[in-house]
């Protein structure tokens, strides 16, 4: 007989980075034994593998079974990839069109994370990037190309379960691209049925064929599945029709946040579990537990049948099963970060555009700018090893650090900087122009005040279509001290640009 409290078993609750432990005691008296932590904990390998060591040992005394620790987002957890500072991107890997090397790199991955206590992840996305303004960037994306992307994205899917971490690959039914940002409704997917078949699902059913763990399903609404107007996240049309009978998947479906749905946690739990989800994110602790709650009183009212909880935890008892054992070993990212990886994939996925004269510029750069990243950002840690990696590299530079929204100031220091340097090649290393205006500008002037301007983005390449006066463009795909080397010796001819940027760049060519 299945008991109301195993209902909270449907739900996937997140977990502060702090007071993380306190919380857990809450959800397991709701029932609830999958936990989500936040990507920001990359940063402190110890304290992740105590909090999951501690939501495990702690889930089994309660009675309720082997728990799920699953890992995204950033400084708060989110149903999203979490963010990786110095570690190559999707972008990275998919300049480079090597499957091996994507392979490799998802189980280098997946073996840490596993060691560190983390089951599932919340990576590959399989979303397309048709977006150039889409939020957060498309770092994390693996190109435009459903084919190319799609094999790409599998294949690091396939290297992280292989390390011992369940992927979970997201989101469905494909939101690359989307018509509104979702602040007065649900998102739109905005495409007929034979696009989304033909195009966004191919990345998916690649995935699934290669045995892809979890699929995480959108609170999106996508008319061409679903024409009621109902959510992804809680269609049958979505789920049971093109999901596991359409594409075949028969892993674990994982909706999208409950938190701001329409129709309230609680309901929108229970119609997400009647759809098809075996697990239902909940960011906030009154979201998740109002949903399981509503999810036992829906089972004892027989709204919910029994047999579904039964479905949801046989699947995710299959998950488990194809994890390994794995030794606590805090020590495991580190390895992974100090290696020789980060390095190579930087210098074989950096792109040279064809632009101007072409890299190398005809004399070592005499000034750099480099755009930092926001404060708030997990990149800002990073800045100080970025600088070092440019000092070691161009030594006689003069290496201008501005913000990345740059106001007045900024182009008073960009100008005393010029008259200082004279008349000597620059270097700019762009962060997200594109989305800057203020930064847009400063490195027109800065090609206004001198002959000679290279511009290398560090990470959406889509900045290169905003200088094309530049002497010579590039791509990094990444805000780190490889990513800044990398484009360091582009500069100078040291490196050759052999990446292939996997997005379309408007009037740029390769």
């Amino acid at each position: 007989m299945t008991s109301s409290i195993q209902a909270g078993g449907m739900i996937l609750g997140a977990l502060p980075a702090a007071g993380g432990e306190a919380l857990l005691e809450e959800y397991l008296a709701g029932g609830i034994r999958a936990f989500l932590l936040p990507g920001a904990l990359l940063a402190e390998p110890e304290r992740l593998a105590a909090l999951a060591g501690f939501a495990k040992r702690r889930c089994s005394e309660a009675g309720l079974g082997r728990a799920l620790v699953a890992l995204g987002g950033g400084k708060v957890a989110a149903a999203a990839p979490p963010e990786l500072p110095g570690l190559p991107s999707a972008m990275s890997l998919a300049s480079r069109g090597d499957r091996g090397a994507a392979r490799r790199a998802g189980r280098a991955f997946g073996a840490a994370l596993a060691a560190l206590g983390v089951d599932l992840l919340f990576a590959p996305r399989l979303d397309l990037a048709n977006d150039p303004k889409l939020a957060g960037g498309v770092l994390e994306l693996f190109g435009e190309d459903s084919l190319k992307a799609g094999a790409l994205a599998a294949a690091f899917g396939r290297g992280l379960a292989e390390g011992g971490v369940a992927p979970c690959g997201l989101s469905f039914p494909g939101c690359g691209a989307l018509a509104s940002d979702g602040r007065h409704g649900p998102p739109l997917v905005p495409f007929p049925l034979d696009r989304l078949a033909e195009i966004e699902a191919l990345p998916f059913a690649k995935a699934i064929r290669l045995g892809l763990s979890a699929v995480l399903v959108g609170r999106v609404l996508a008319p061409a599945i679903e024409p009621e107007r109902i959510p992804a996240a809680r269609s049958v049309r979505a789920i049971e029709g093109r999901l596991r009978t359409d594409l075949g998947f028969g892993g674990l479906v994982i909706g999208a946040a409950l938190d701001d749905d329409l129709a309230g946690p609680g309901r929108a739990a229970v119609l997400g579990a009647l759809a098809g989800c075996d697990l239902q994110v909940a960011l906030g602790p009154e979201a998740a537990m109002a949903a399981a709650s509503a999810l036992a009183a829906a089972l004892a009212a027989g709204e919910l049948p029994a047999p579904r909880l039964v479905v949801a935890r046989r699947r995710l008892d299959r998950l488990f099963a194809k994890l390994p054992a794995k030794r606590p070993d805090p020590a495991a990212l580190g390895r992974l970060l100090s290696g020789p990886e980060p390095r190579r994939v930087a210098e074989r996925g950096i792109t040279a555009f064809r632009a101007g004269k072409g890299f190398p510029l005809s004399a070592a750069p005499g000034l750099v700018l480099l755009f930092e990243p926001p404060p708030a950002g997990s990149e800002a840690a990073l800045l100080p090893a970025v600088e070092a990696a440019l000092r070691r590299e161009l030594p006689d530079a003069r290496i201008l650090r501005l913000p990345a929204e740059p106001g007045p100031a900024a182009a008073e220091s960009l100008l005393a900087a010029v008259a200082e340097a004279g008349r000597v090649p620059a270097l700019a290393l762009s962060y997200d122009a594109h989305r800057r205006p203020g930064q847009e500008s400063l490195i027109h002037l800065l090609e206004e005040s001198l002959g000679e301007v290279g511009v290398v983005a560090l990470r959406d390449p889509y900045d290169a279509a905003f200088f094309p006066r530049a002497a010579a463009l590039g791509a990094a795909y990444g805000f780190s001290a490889e990513t800044a080397r990398a484009a360091a010796r582009l500069a100078t001819g040291r490196l050759e640009g052999r990446g292939r940027c996997p997005v379309a760049v408007l009037g740029i060519e390769v």
